[in-house]
């Protein structure tokens, strides 16, 4: 949702009726409102949420090497925020059989199912993905 509080709600109205909502990372780092969306998003433990490359990022790296967006959702976090983000899972199995992740399990950045080229973005392959999902 990269910051976007309001769709976020709107997402979260549409689904009020699920069993279960899983937020697969990417959760501040865009300029609407990263703040809304972190403190709606702590206040819904019922949410199983994982991290994605852009909380690692925010977590790892320093001002300068940050993007633009990843900067200013740093700037409103607390310390009490960076230890709820910290202790997000980077994997949850949410029902027996059902594995989930940002990306790629292990590898927050890499395509599970397209493949960069020099060429653009292709559909990967089969045994592509096979070797991603490695032991997953």
């Amino acid at each position: 949702m990269h910051g976007n509080t309001r769709a976020l709600e709107t997402v979260l109205a549409e689904v009020a009726d699920v069993d279960l909502v899983l937020n697969l990372g990417d959760i501040l780092s865009g300029a609407v409102d990263p703040r809304g969306t972190l403190d709606l998003l702590a206040d819904r433990p019922d949410i199983l949420t994982i991290r994605g490359n852009h909380e690692r990022q925010i977590l790892t790296f320093s001002a300068e090497r940050m993007s633009t967006s990843d900067r200013h959702a740093a700037d409103v976090l607390t310390t009490a925020d960076r230890a709820w983000l910290a202790g997000l899972p980077e994997t949850v199995e949410p029902a027996p059989g059902v594995f989930a992740f940002h990306a790629s399990p292990g590898e927050d950045l890499r395509y599970l199912n397209e493949t960069v080229t020099a060429a653009g973005l292709r559909p990967a392959t089969v045994a592509e993905i096979v070797e991603r999902l490695g032991d997953a």
